[in-house]
Parts: structure tokens; C-alpha cells; sequence
């Protein structure tokens, strides 16, 4: 893992929202959220406007129904689907253009993810793979339609490690004995780091039984040392462009902020479940 200095020197923390993450009472520490919101927004339009930001759909995927209308309704159906999409980020600093792929779900291996092997066994393949899921494209396909090279990615993010496997990513330091038996697999992505926070990357190897189903733990035990950059709470990446640690869904899940020239928006997959879409109590209500 890296030395803290080292993290310290690649991303600016920042702190609006410190003092609310230190609240255990999650009805104050809402509150506090919305009373640092038009500080940090005030703030944060200040920092400039992304160059780049494209929505890219990947998969329609089955989430259980139990998880996804928790509280909020029922249904006869197992399952409620939603659609998997990855972000292309750009920004202008230090003179170059950085790139960053938030969430390039690698759609062939994630389906290995204890949940979804779990559909392939019962269902069988077809079912699994050709009405229980739709992929729409994969990420090669729209670094294509964008005129990028794996070359040019800098970053790769995701809002937590759920599911994802990204060994094709970013390499190996080993053979992997289900994808590459007799040598270390090269990356795709040569230059990528993966940002992550610090309290995900720790849940690894310590699972909760509820969260079994939806990690491959496995799958990161041998990327490269060099390839990870931990980050410890809210972070600047560069203008307009941020990720704030937003725990819940898991410990370390983050979300994607990026000012545009619609706005500020804000990505993650914490909205799965229906309690989430009540945009009144949304900390970014009325912006």
C-alpha cells in the first residue's frame, strides 16, 4: 500500500465535510451535509468545469428485488434490473489532459461475482447471459467511439469493488490460473492507476457474511502495488472534478462530482435502492 505521504501529494483532501462524517447519529449528520452543501458547491464551481464528461451504458444486469424496493414496495419478480454505465472524465491541468474511466465494468468477468455465478448454475448460461442481462457494449467499444487509446486512460474508479474484477485492467504480478495459467496477465490499460478509498481496499480481506455475495476478494491480491493510489475521505482530482466519500452501501463507497457546463453532477451506484430517490432530502436539492 502506499505511504500516506504519498497519497497526500497526488490528491488535494478537502475538508467541508469532515466534521459530519465524525457524527454517528445519522439524522444530525445529515443535517450537517446540508448546512456545508452551499459552501462546498460555491466552492467547488470555483475549481472550473470538467472538459470532458460521457455517459456510456455497458450492461443491463438483474439486482434482487428484496435489496432494490427495500421498504418502499413489493413485487411478485425477483428481480429489478438496471443499467451498468461507465463515466469518461477529462481535465486540463499541469499543462496535459487527464483521463479517468469511472466504473469500467469489465462485463465478461464480473459475471463470476458469487451472485451472478450463483444465476449461471441455477439458469444455465442462456438464461443468464441472454434474459436476465443485455450488454450494450463493452469498454474497448467506446474508448473506440471516442478516439481513445488505452494509452491515454490515467485513472480508472469505481464507486465501490462490488462485483468488479479488474485484473485485465491493470495486470498481474502473477499467473492467474482462470484467465492467464502460464503468465502474469499485462495490463490493458498500461498507464491507469486505480483510485480506491482506504477503508474499501481494507474490507477485502475481512468480509462481512452480507457481503460474500457481491465481492471476488481474490481478484486483487495480485495487482501491482504501483497500479493503486488510496484515498482517505473527499478528494480534488483536478477541475471540477471530485470524488466524495460517500459510506453506506459499503465502507469505503465513493461518488463521482463533476461540474459541467449543465451543472453539477453526482454518480453512484448507492442509489439502488428506492429510499434513496427522495430528491428533497438530497444534500444537492435545488442546486
Amino acid at each position: 500500500m502506499l505511504k500516506t505521504e504519498e497519497k497526500k501529494s497526488i490528491f488535494q483532501n478537502i475538508p467541508h465535510f469532515d466534521e459530519a462524517h465524525k457524527v454517528r447519529n445519522p439524522g444530525l449528520q445529515l443535517k450537517m451535509m446540508k448546512e456545508a452543501i452551499p459552501s462546498f458547491k460555491k466552492w467547488f464551481k470555483q475549481t472550473g468545469k470538467a472538459s470532458a464528461f460521457h455517459s456510456c451504458d455497458l450492461i443491463l444486469a438483474p439486482y434482487p428485488t428484496k435489496y432494490g424496493l427495500f421498504r418502499a414496495g413489493s413485487s411478485p419478480t425477483p428481480f429489478i434490473w438496471f443499467t451498468n454505465r461507465m463515466f469518461i472524465v477529462q481535465w486540463e491541468a499541469e499543462g496535459r489532459t487527464w483521463t479517468m474511466l469511472n466504473e469500467p465494468t469489465e462485463t465478461v468477468l464480473v459475471s463470476e461475482t458469487p451472485f451472478y455465478a450463483s444465476l449461471k448454475e441455477k439458469f444455465g448460461d442462456f438464461l443468464a447471459h441472454k434474459v436476465f442481462s443485455k450488454e450494450y457494449a463493452k469498454v474497448e467499444d467506446y474508448l473506440k467511439l471516442y478516439g481513445l487509446e488505452p494509452e491515454d486512460i490515467d485513472y480508472i474508479t469505481y464507486d465501490h469493488l462490488h462485483t468488479q474484477d479488474a485484473l485485465r485492467w491493470l495486470g498481474t504480478t502473477k499467473p492467474q490460473a482462470d484467465i492467464s495459467p502460464n503468465e502474469s496477465i499485462k495490463p490493458y490499460f498500461p498507464n491507469a492507476k486505480l483510485i480506491v478509498q482506504q477503508k474499501e481496499w481494507e474490507i477485502i480481506p475481512y468480509l462481512h457474511p452480507l457481503q460474500y455475495d457481491w465481492f471476488q476478494p481474490e481478484t486483487f491480491n495480485d495487482i501491482p502495488e504501483d497500479r493503486l493510489i488510496f484515498t482517505n475521505g473527499d478528494v480534488l482530482l483536478g477541475p471540477g472534478v471530485m470524488l466524495l466519500w460517500t459510506p453506506g452501501h459499503t465502507q469505503g463507497n465513493h461518488s463521482l462530482v463533476v461540474n459541467t457546463d449543465s451543472g453539477i453532477w453526482v454518480s453512484s451506484e448507492n442509489g439502488i435502492a428506492a429510499e434513496c430517490y427522495a430528491p428533497k432530502e438530497s444534500c444537492f436539492w435545488n442546486d
